[in-house]
């Protein structure tokens, strides 16, 4: 999601501008773009009415206006769009199965077909990739429903309890955009303010800081290691004497599981500015955001978002749940897929931990009796492996 525009469209000259309620700009996986147009329509009066095809005139003449503009323009495939119309009336189950049987390509009541053709001056293959395009969902709740469905979301983001002030924070915004000399645009950063961050440091509190490595060279020992590793039922703990590779073979790691798996790593040293205290990387809320806010990076479970009121407790709980989705989303692309979280130098922020006289998370990670499999499992190597 790049932005999200409220009343109309960044293409505020195009036909059928004047339906349009929201508008969301995204990238996808390849780089290209997708546009979703919304009409939201809500009412308190008529909600157990069905709602007919006429009632629907205006919304599908913008709509279809919309589409033709882009269908002459379709020279550019790297754009992708849609309609949504979203109610809390209920639309009449005729209207929106003949809806998908046009976008089928299937035989439809003649009355129906001419209205619609009426309607979106389209015919044939245009009027079926049309309907194809547009998705009615009309089992939106009222506006006391979606204050409830909105505190629910963001307690799926928010490390801890979720306060009114946050849902209202939201909801504000929203209202600041529809106001005539607002730009009516919402994106990240605006998001980010809302809730108080400034800045990406703020989502991502400790980024790695390794050394470039220009070439590595693999040794004959990494196979063996990261079988062992991948083959383990329990974590494990690799440890030599300093200096000798341990982590060059943690980000060796990353490269070298199949593609359907996914390494994250994270750095305790951070080129010695662990005992920073600007830059502290053994705390809760700066090595379990960071690692968690990556995997929410690769779109495979949600952020977490913390608070100066953020508890440990809280953030560690937010924690594994990111872990437990992250997991269950890789194992339905591919059943035999693995996440492995490689924490490097965990003993320097054991020691930072100790000398700041704070709770330091590797040491829980493996302790902590709600980490489910957390037990230790120590690789030592022998004579013949001092490069581990």
């Amino acid at each position: 999601m790049k932005s999200i525009v409220i009343e109309g469209s960044n293409e505020s000259q195009k036909a059928g501008e004047y339906v349009i309620d929201v508008t969301e700009y995204s990238n996808t996986v390849d780089n290209s773009k997708s546009i979703q147009y919304y009409q939201l329509k809500h009412t308190t009066v008529r909600g157990q009415q069905a709602m007919k095809l006429a009632e629907l005139k205006q919304t599908l003449e913008g709509f279809a206006a919309r589409f033709r503009q882009h269908e002459r323009k379709k020279s550019d495939y790297s754009v992708s769009i849609s309609f949504s119309i979203i109610t809390n009336r209920k639309v009449d189950d005729i209207v929106k199965d003949q809806f998908i049987y046009l976008a089928m390509g299937e035989d439809v009541g003649s009355n129906f077909r001419k209205t619609l053709e009426k309607y979106t001056k389209l015919k044939g293959k245009q009027l079926a990739e049309f309907c194809a395009l547009l998705t009615i969902e009309d089992s939106e709740g009222d506006y006391n429903v979606q204050n409830t469905e909105l505190r629910v979301e963001l307690s799926q983001l928010v490390a801890g309890s979720v306060t009114s002030t946050q849902a209202e924070t939201l909801t504000s915004m929203v209202q600041d955009k529809v106001l005539p000399h607002s730009d009516h645009i919402v994106n990240r950063e605006e998001v980010l303010k809302r809730f108080g961050f400034t800045n990406d440091r703020e989502l991502f509190p400790a980024p790695p800081l390794w050394e470039k490595l220009d070439k590595v060279i693999e040794r004959e020992q990494y196979a063996g290691m990261i079988r062992c590793v991948s083959e383990s039922e329990h974590p494990v703990i690799v440890h030599a004497a300093g200096g000798v590779g341990k982590t060059v073979f943690c980000r060796h790691l990353k490269t070298s599981v199949p593609e359907y798996s996914l390494t994250i790593g994270y750095d305790c040293f951070g080129t010695g500015s662990y005992r920073n205290r600007s830059s502290f990387r053994h705390r809760y809320r700066d090595a379990l955001v960071q690692i968690a806010n990556e995997l929410a990076a690769e779109g495979i479970c949600q952020p977490i978002l913390v608070f100066d009121t953020s508890h440990d407790d809280d953030i560690l709980r937010s924690f594994l749940q990111r872990i437990d989705s992250a997991v269950n989303a890789l194992k339905k692309v591919n059943s035999h897929a693995q996440l492995f979280i490689v924490i490097d130098a965990a003993d320097n922020a054991e020691m930072a931990a100790e000398e700041f006289k704070d709770n330091c998370f590797a040491h829980e990670l493996f302790t902590r009796k709600n980490a489910e499999r957390m037990q230790a499992n120590y690789v030592v190597p022998n004579r013949t492996q001092t490069s581990s």
